[in-house]
């Protein structure tokens, strides 16, 4: 990817490039080992964490904010914040009603240039020189299955995965559910 990147490179492929690379990076850097549950799909399809959510980031502090994920029952996590940051992840199952997420944020590529037309090009040295944010979260859901309350850290890290910077995190989220059968506009 690093050879191609001062060349046109798709900004899907720039992006997919950033994301895996710097999840390389964040798994290199000490997730907790997963329970047994986590190494079959049927386990993680059927735990809660599987679907849609709206999570509330920092609840009760002046800077709250939304933002919105997926977590699939193959156990990858992927979803957008402000419109313009894309963080991917992995989720694990740790129990019937929890399970540890790490996720990595790159704002190397907007949403807006990830969807456009053209071919995006990134030069070698950002790329190499854009610090991630890495987040390590543990979540517990309720007893629905439709809440859940997530607590961890984040931490920002150059390339070389030197700690730049690190907070603890609070966040709250909802499952989100498409409403269907509605009857198409006229």
């Amino acid at each position: 990817m690093v050879s191609n990147v001062g060349q046109g490179v798709s900004r899907r492929a720039a992006l997919l490039g950033v994301g895996v690379g710097a999840l390389g990076v964040a798994l290199a850097g000490g997730v907790s080992a997963a329970s047994a549950q986590e190494g079959t799909p049927a386990a993680r399809s059927s735990h809660p964490a599987a679907g849609l959510w709206q999570w509330t980031n920092y609840p009760g502090e002046p800077n709250a904010d939304n933002s919105y994920a997926i977590m699939t029952g193959a156990g990858t996590y992927a979803d957008a914040w402000y419109g313009r940051l894309v963080s991917v992840g992995e989720w694990r199952a740790t129990g019937d009603r929890t399970a540890d997420l790490v996720i990595v944020t790159n704002e190397l590529i907007s949403l807006t240039d990830l969807f456009a037309q053209t071919p995006v090009a990134v030069p070698a040295d950002l790329y190499e020189a854009t610090p991630v944010t890495l987040w390590r979260i543990a979540l517990e859901f309720d007893g629905t299955g439709n809440h859940f309350t997530a607590t961890g850290t984040a931490e920002t890290q150059d390339a070389s995965g030197n700690v730049l910077d690190g907070s603890s995190y609070t966040g709250l989220g909802d499952r989100m559910t498409l409403a269907a059968g509605r009857a198409a506009a006229s």
